[in-house]
């Protein structure tokens, strides 16, 4: 019937602006990836339009080729942007509740990729903290008993998100001539906190009625959970204390997480090919 025939033409809609999203997150990546693998030269060799189609010449037109500037990488997220706007009015959380989680963590690729285009830590950070915004919004929005995969998933990438903001914030704080100030101390302190919370979120959801983690992760697991703890351990030596004990104490949490990967490694060595 006619309502059917209006879903498929929504539907419809939402996949080609995903898809463009796609194009959009991976385009910026690419450049990124050409210049690390050195083969810069050719990228404007390979340029060709993606479709003698009108349609799509139209949208093609709208987004460069390569991407080689902040200018032009901002154009492009500022496109994919609009993909997102126009692939949410069907792929609500209401009724595609997975699709809209992936959209929402494309929307943080894009801004994940924008960054490396951006050379004033300043700004890399307050778009780390838009990232950080959007995807924990979405997950106060689920309900973890039914949606465990998707929970797990945000909650390890938002600790990977505040890894990557502790990191600019000390930095900042080290390029400072004014030195460590203990306000800022304290905010990236608690940026840590709330990263070491994450990760051990994603570690508990893995953990038996008993609270126990199982002796063998699945292959699908395994990598996320040691590299949960490899986090883990790396974090409790960034907070900042001058008190000896709690020195002490944050330098026993990170040796007892980089012991956990050691002692899983030896007992599973199969799966070291993960680590």
């Amino acid at each position: 019937d006619d309502e059917d025939v209006w879903d498929d033409i929504h539907r419809s809609k939402a996949e080609v602006a995903w898809c463009w999203l796609k194009y959009s997150i991976n385009l910026l990546a690419e450049y990124v990836n050409l210049c690390e693998g050195g083969k810069i030269e050719n990228v404007m060799e390979s340029s060709t339009k993606l479709s003698e189609e009108h349609d799509v010449l139209v949208i093609e037109s709208k987004v460069p080729f390569s991407v080689t500037s902040f200018d032009e990488a901002r154009k492009v997220f500022i496109f994919g942007q609009n993909q997102i706007k126009e692939a949410k009015l069907y792929y609500t959380l209401s009724d595609h509740a997975n699709n809209y989680v992936q959209l929402v963590q494309d929307h943080s690729k894009l801004y994940k990729h924008l960054i490396l285009y951006e050379e004033d830590l300043e700004r890399q950070s307050k778009m780390q903290k838009r990232r950080l915004d959007m995807l924990e919004d979405v997950l106060s929005k689920l309900n973890p008993q039914y949606y465990l995969a998707v929970c797990r998933q945000l909650r390890f990438e938002l600790g990977e998100t505040y890894y990557e903001l502790v990191d600019l914030k000390l930095k900042i704080m080290n390029s400072s001539t004014q030195g460590p100030v203990l306000a800022t101390v304290k905010k990236i302190n608690l940026l840590i906190m709330r990263c070491i919370d994450h990760f051990k979120s994603f570690i508990d959801s893995l953990k038996d009625r008993e609270g126990m983690l199982p002796d063998v992760f699945t292959d699908d697991l395994v990598r996320a959970a040691l590299v949960a703890h490899f986090y883990l351990g790396c974090l409790f030596t960034k907070l900042i204390e001058s008190d000896t004990v709690k020195k002490l104490h944050n330098l026993s949490c990170s040796e007892e997480n980089y012991k956990y990967i050691l002692e899983y490694s030896e007992k599973n060595p199969d799966h070291n090919i993960h680590i």
